[in-house]
C-alpha cells in the first residue's frame, strides 16, 4: 500500500515482519558467502543496494524490502566472478551464458538453490547502469566507492552522492511505476541532502550523462511532497518535458504488463545517441535470448524467426488492412 508522503526517515519505517526479517537474513548471508568467493580470487567487488543500503537508510537489514543481492565487478573480471559464484552453487536462471550477456546487458542473473525447493538469487554487475541508454564509465562507478561496515565485515558500497544517483536511475529502469524505489530516493535525500555538496552531486550526474534521470526522480518525488530537505537545483529540459507528459500523480496508476508508452517516455531521459543500440538490442536480442523469451531450442527455426521477428507486425497490419 503507499505510504502517506515522507517527511522524516523514521516515517517510513516498516513493521517488524518475521518473515522479512528471515529474508533479510537469508541474504545478508549469501551476500557473505559470494564475496568470500570472489575474495578467494581476489576480485573486488562493490554491493549495489540491499543488505547495505537497508542498514545505511534506516539502521537494521530488514528497514527495506530486498529479494536478492546485487554485486559489481570490473568488466575485466565478469567471467572470473561469474565462476567463483558458480563454485559456491549458483547457476544461470535461464540458461544464458555470461559471454552472450557480456555483449549486450549489465547484468547477470543467478541463483542458488536453497531449503526444500526454494530458492535464493543474485546479479552479477558489470555496470550499475543499463548500458544501452545509461553508458556510464567504470571508473567512475570505482571512484565514487568507499567501505561501509554491516557489523561483521567491511564492504564496498557506492558514496552518497551515486547511490542516489543509482536509485534515481533505478527508478527509471523500472520505468518510473515502483513506489518503493521512488521511497528510497527519497529517504535518500532525506537524510544525505544536507551532507551533499550539491556542485559535487550536479558535476557526477553531468559526467555519468544522468542529469535528467536524476532531476526526474527527485522532481517526482518533491512533487509528491516526499522530500523533507529541499532538492538541489539541476537544469534538465527532458526531465521539464517528462514531467509534464508524466505528472506525479500519475506514475502510479494502473498500466498494463507491457507498457510500450511508458518505454518510449522513459527514452526522454536517455542522450538520443544511445537510441539506436537500445532499438537495436529490443528488436535483435542474441539468438540465446530468444531461446529463452520464446521456451524453444536455439535451431534452424528459431534462427528463421530471429530474422523475420521485425516484420511480422508489419504483416499483421498488413492483413487487417485487407
Amino acid at each position: 500500500m503507499w505510504r502517506p508522503a515522507i517527511r522524516d526517515t523514521e516515517a517510513t519505517l516498516m513493521p517488524r515482519d518475521p518473515d522479512r526479517l528471515a529474508r533479510s537474513l537469508l541474504l545478508e548471508a549469501e551476500l557473505f558467502r559470494i564475496l568470500g568467493a570472489l575474495d578467494a580470487r581476489g576480485i573486488p567487488a562493490i554491493v549495489l543496494k540491499g543488505i547495505p543500503l537497508a542498514l545505511r537508510l534506516f539502521g537494521r537489514i530488514d528497514g527495506r524490502d530486498s529479494f536478492d543481492n546485487d554485486v559489481l565487478v570490473r568488466r575485466r573480471d565478469a567471467r572470473e566472478a561469474c565462476v567463483a559464484m558458480a563454485g559456491v552453487g549458483y547457476r544461470s536462471i535461464d540458461g544464458r551464458t555470461i559471454e552472450c550477456q557480456l555483449d549486450v546487458d549489465f547484468q547477470y542473473r543467478m541463483a542458488r538453490p536453497v531449503g526444500a525447493g526454494g530458492e535464493v538469487s543474485a546479479e552479477l554487475h558489470w555496470s550499475a547502469f543499463p548500458t544501452d541508454l545509461y553508458p556510464v564509465e567504470e571508473e567512475i562507478l570505482w571512484a565514487h566507492s568507499e567501505p561501509f561496515d554491516i557489523g561483521s565485515r567491511w564492504v564496498r558500497v557506492f558514496d552518497r552522492p551515486l547511490a542516489l544517483v543509482h536509485l534515481a536511475a533505478h527508478f527509471a529502469q523500472h520505468l518510473f511505476a515502483v513506489r518503493s524505489i521512488l521511497d528510497d530516493v527519497a529517504v535518500a535525500w532525506n537524510r544525505w541532502g544536507a551532507t551533499i555538496d550539491h556542485e559535487d552531486l550536479v558535476a557526477l550526474a553531468r559526467a555519468a550523462e544522468l542529469t535528467a534521470v536524476l532531476a526526474f526522480a527527485l522532481g517526482a518525488a518533491a512533487d509528491l511532497g516526499m522530500l523533507a530537505v529541499p532538492p538541489p537545483k539541476l537544469r534538465s529540459p527532458r526531465a521539464a518535458r517528462l514531467r509534464r507528459l508524466l505528472p506525479a500523480e500519475r506514475l502510479f496508476t494502473p498500466r498494463p504488463e507491457v507498457d510500450h508508452v511508458r518505454m518510449l517516455l522513459a527514452l526522454l531521459l536517455a542522450s538520443p545517441r544511445r537510441i539506436p543500440r537500445w532499438a537495436r538490442n529490443l528488436l535483435f536480442p542474441p539468438i540465446e535470448s530468444l531461446s529463452v523469451i520464446v521456451g524453444r531450442p536455439v535451431s534452424p527455426a528459431l534462427y528463421l524467426r530471429y530474422f523475420t521477428r521485425p516484420l511480422r507486425p508489419i504483416a499483421r497490419m498488413l492483413g487487417k488492412s485487407v
